[in-house]
């Protein structure tokens, strides 16, 4: 279970933007998991089985509408040169926001798939919903993802939330 401690507390990030509850929900879904280890039928099933104790703890946290804190102070440490810190911390802030900016159901699908590598099924399975959902909200997710950083990530203007309508004479 330890090992999967690491891509428990990314996505949990990736949700929350938030690193201390972040990871307290890893540790939670650690803590949850072990008391609960009898339910588990197949180790194969292990990953899938945490996910979606994070997912149930995930959606305990929001109903208790806890604030969050902004991304925008997270310090992001890398040991490269000054000019590639500066690029690829500006690079992972655009990324934030731009994945901040979207709805909860599209960063939550977006973050499973794409960055934990999970299966549309095993997606599916963590979310309780069906793999068509899946499919539609991450093909969604991306597009909405790929406008905002098109537009430098920014959550904010015409575009930002609400499609953009052109009109046609």
């Amino acid at each position: 279970m330890e090992a999967v401690r690491p891509k428990l507390f990314r996505t949990a990030l990736a949700w929350c933007h938030d690193p201390s509850i972040a990871e307290d929900l890893a540790q939670e879904t650690l803590a949850k998991a072990l008391v609960k280890v009898g339910q588990l039928r197949e180790l194969d099933a292990l990953e899938g089985w945490l996910f979606r104790i994070m997912v149930n703890l995930w959606y305990d946290h929001v109903r208790r509408d806890r604030p969050f804190e902004s991304t925008d102070d997270l310090e992001i440490k890398f040991e490269d040169t000054p000019e590639g810190v500066n690029s690829q911390r500006e690079t992972v802030f655009r990324v934030r926001r731009a994945i901040k900016a979207l709805p909860e159901n599209y960063r939550m699908t977006l973050s499973l798939v794409d960055i934990e590598g999970f299966s549309y099924a095993e997606t599916a399975a963590i979310l309780k919903v069906p793999v068509g959902t899946v499919m539609s909200r991450l093909a969604r997710a991306r597009t909405r993802l790929k406008r905002l950083l098109e537009q430098g990530g920014s959550t904010t203007g015409p575009s930002a939330g609400t499609p953009r309508i052109r009109r046609v004479d």
